[in-house]
């Protein structure tokens, strides 16, 4: 191993796969209203880590997303859907050039020089289910909770962030006859 490769190392020791939704067939949308397969990505340390240059994979010889100059706070997640697109803009929701399978495989996340940080192998998964790292270990959910801690009230603060205040959505014109 090469003179500060281990020092290196460390910089991303506590970044972990987290959370796979390899078949989201009506649980969680991108930006743009689809359904795509996704992946988490936890900061479990009480550091800030900058993510630029790793890279997530669902293949074990290639990278297909590399990340922007981004940090990660302290206990941040972090999602990059998995749609056949890229999309590195740090302004904007993470697209990889990759789908995932809903009959397993396992997902790579690798540092700058290509050395593993953490995989994670899921099994056989119906739509709208997540593997999820919880306290007990990896299992199978389906409570979803992108962004947020894989747990109930994860799954609960991931609804309410999504949800929208009564009254605050207003039909204002119909046209019945375009």
């Amino acid at each position: 191993v090469e003179t500060g490769v281990w020092e290196q190392l460390g910089l991303y020791d506590g970044l972990v796969i987290s959370e796979i939704m390899p078949s989201n067939a009506s649980a969680v949308t991108d930006e743009n209203g689809n359904y795509s397969d996704w992946i988490e990505i936890w900061n479990s340390t009480g550091n800030e880590i900058n993510l630029e240059g790793l890279g997530l994979s669902d293949k074990g010889d290639r990278i297909r997303f590399l990340f922007p100059d981004v940090s990660l706070e302290a206990d941040g997640r972090v999602v990059v859907f998995c749609d056949n697109t890229n999309q590195s803009d740090p302004n904007r929701a993470f697209h990889a050039k990759c789908k995932l399978s809903s009959v397993g495989e396992t997902v790579y996340l690798y540092d700058p020089n290509a050395y593993l940080i953490d995989s994670c192998k899921y099994p056989i998964m119906a739509s709208d289910e997540s593997w999820a790292l919880t306290d007990s270990g990896f299992k199978n959910v389906t409570w979803f909770s992108p962004w947020f801690e894989n747990t109930e009230e994860g799954r609960r603060k991931y609804s309410e962030s999504i949800s929208v205040e009564n009254g605050s959505i207003v039909i204002n014109e119909v046209m019945a006859d375009p």
